[in-house]
């Protein structure tokens, strides 16, 4: 498994790839299959791969920006959005995956952790990748309140959870 470093400059490279295949399309709008494929493969592994392993080893880093930024491209993708509308979006996830570096060189190590720490899987209970997701943020919330010694924030949280 690969260490949350080394995910985020698989991420920086995919997106620099991404960023530099859409600047060679010469049309203002992305239509392509391919280039269509291509960008929904860049935020899809994000979302399945890169970003799974950023938050299991290093619980206190936010990737919410990052989130936000994949997001719009995945939906982009649906919708044949104007070239720009992804060189911004590349452009802004880019920047958000160095920040999100720079925490994780500054956080904890999630190897010290408890494997009770670790998130269940939620599969069972949600069919719905968004909605494992969610469940897997709430339970990370509900360690970061117990560890906070927060302990009656983690009964809130984890009704949340339930």
């Amino acid at each position: 498994m690969p260490t949350p470093s080394e995910a985020i400059d698989a991420a920086l490279q995919e997106v620099q790839t991404a960023r530099s295949f859409v600047s060679k399309i010469k049309a203002k709008q992305v239509t392509r299959v391919d280039a269509l494929a291509s960008l929904k493969a860049t935020a899809l592994t994000w979302f399945n791969t890169h970003r799974t392993v950023i938050t299991a080893g290093a619980l206190l880093v936010d990737v919410e920006p990052a989130d936000r930024h994949y997001t719009i491209i995945l939906n982009s993708t649906a919708k044949f959005a104007a070239r720009q509308t992804y060189l911004t979006a590349l452009s802004e996830a880019k920047a958000a995956l160095i920040a999100i570096r720079a925490s994780v060189l500054k956080a904890p190590a999630a190897a010290a952790q408890n494997a009770d720490d670790l998130a269940p899987d939620f599969s069972p209970l949600a069919g719905n990748q968004e909605i494992r997701e969610i469940l897997t943020r709430r339970w990370h919330e509900c360690r970061k309140c117990v560890n906070a010694d927060a302990h009656l924030a983690a009964i809130v949280m984890m009704g949340g959870l339930l």
